[in-house]
């Protein structure tokens, strides 16, 4: 399945309130080998306190991890039928849990 989206990893950079950008690092596709990294978006203030506006900032961050950990989640916690020999609730859990820190954190 492929995404209309800048691939992730994305994460925070030049953070300094009241203004951010979240980047990706090229080469995170196939399609881009360049070295460097890929503006995302800029963020800013809207009279947000400093930790609110952080928290926004990480979490547009943490989008495409969470998108892929909520993909990966569905597909093993959403058995067709009879429940799939190889389903793990585990692995799902493990996913969404880093994605959940990423957004968090």
């Amino acid at each position: 399945m492929s995404t209309k989206h800048t691939p992730g990893p994305w994460r925070l950079s030049n953070y300094h309130y009241p203004h951010s950008e979240i980047v990706a690092d090229r080469g995170s596709s196939d399609n881009d080998s360049r070295p460097g990294v890929r503006l995302i978006c800029r963020t800013a203030d809207n009279g947000k306190s400093p930790p609110e506006f952080k928290a926004n900032a990480r979490l547009i961050a943490a989008s495409p991890c969470l998108l892929e950990a909520c993909k990966e989640a569905f597909k093993k916690l959403s058995p067709k039928g009879d429940i799939k020999k190889d389903f793990s609730g585990h692995v799902a859990m493990s996913l969404l849990s880093k994605a959940i820190a990423k957004a968090t954190n």
